[in-house]
């Protein structure tokens, strides 16, 4: 239960860039046609991607995980307060709101592999950590795609809400995931 918890709450926190993106993508298109399957086909895009990613990165941190063993944890910390400090600056600052309105294919992929970076580099972090990989991965999609869903949905309402918002809470929970891998490992647990 307390690795599904994480997982989601991982999730959550990735899918920040990607809820933004269906929300401006949204907002901007309006009451086009095609809007439900423009947000099923972002929310499948960006939930693929988030799941992807961090078994990319999983596969690169697991390489060295045995000559890295004795600092880990000094690892996982750092690489999610780089990626969460990056995030939350970026929203505090009123970082770049993708610009989504015409979402062909090859821009929806485009935009699923942007929205996902930070996602690679968490996935380093799950080959430093005892994390059940296979079911990380797949609540994290299926986070982000439940996120990206009625972001893309319900765009234009949402958009009330704010892209930096959503970025420093997304970048908060990182930096406290990051910590609190940090503070178990010190105290042996």
């Amino acid at each position: 239960m307390h690795d599904a918890v994480t997982a989601i709450t991982t999730g959550l926190a990735l899918s920040a860039d990607a809820v933004a993106v269906a929300i401006a993508a949204t907002a901007s298109a309006g009451a086009r046609p095609g809007r439900v399957r423009r947000a099923f086909a972002m929310a499948a895009t960006f939930g693929g991607f988030q799941a992807l990613m961090p078994l990319l990165g999983w596969l690169g941190g697991a390489a060295l995980k045995e000559p890295l063993a004795a600092v880990d944890h000094w690892i996982a910390f750092a690489l999610l307060l780089a990626v969460g400090g990056k995030m939350a600056w970026e929203g505090w600052r009123g970082g770049d709101e993708a610009d989504a309105s015409e979402m062909g294919w090859r821009r929806l992929l485009l935009l699923g592999v942007a929205t996902s970076i930070d996602a690679l580099a968490v996935g380093v972090t799950f080959a430093f950590i005892a994390m059940p990989l296979l079911l990380t991965v797949a609540l994290i999609g299926a986070t982000t795609f439940a996120c990206c869903l009625p972001a893309g949905l319900l765009g234009g309402r949402l958009a009330a809400l704010g892209h930096g918002r959503v970025q420093i809470a997304g970048g908060l929970v990182l930096v406290g995931l990051g910590a609190k891998i940090l503070i178990e490992h010190l105290r042996g647990g």
